[in-house]
């Protein structure tokens, strides 16, 4: 699979762009049977000189309303540097960001850190259902268990308002 800048557009208004999904790296630590990512061992990244520069065209080509932006992967979590770094980054042409997330590697200095974010960010935890479905759909590679998951999401909400 062949990084891209973003791996698609959609939503086009008069040839502007409203909506962008960013892939930030190809890794994952859940191997998912369902899912290709998860099959392999890439450990591909997006260099962020691309996502600087994704991020500039985005906001060249922005709908003049703003636009949503998916930030993606593998497990997005796995390269948080580029998430704070286009987080923190003033680009006010976002009007939502989206971080889907299977939540496993979520900590609370990264929690925190999204927090900052919350009115313009959706944090999206990915789950199958029961521990049983999590547990035979998508495994950790590490072999956490779903039920260690749970607790550990349980210390978060604290947070929530």
């Amino acid at each position: 699979m062949r990084m891209q800048p973003f791996t698609q557009m959609v939503t086009i208004d008069n040839t502007k762009i409203s909506k962008a999904w960013i892939t930030l790296t190809e890794s994952c630590n859940f191997k998912c049977v369902y899912c290709p990512i998860g099959k392999s061992n890439s450990s591909k990244k997006m260099p962020e000189k691309v996502l600087l520069d994704s991020m500039d065209f985005l906001g060249r080509n922005c709908h003049k309303d703003g636009m949503q932006v998916e930030l993606y992967g593998g497990e997005p979590l796995l390269a948080f540097d580029l998430i704070k770094k286009v987080l923190g980054g003033g680009y006010d042409f976002v009007t939502k960001w989206q971080l889907p997330t299977n939540g496993y590697l979520m900590d609370e200095d990264k929690f925190n850190f999204l927090w900052e974010y919350r009115n313009k960010l959706d944090l999206i935890f990915s789950n199958e259902g029961s521990e049983l479905i999590q547990g035979r759909y998508r495994p950790s590679k590490s072999g956490l268990k779903p039920s260690e998951f749970t607790e550990k999401i349980k210390e978060f909400p604290r947070h929530i308002v």
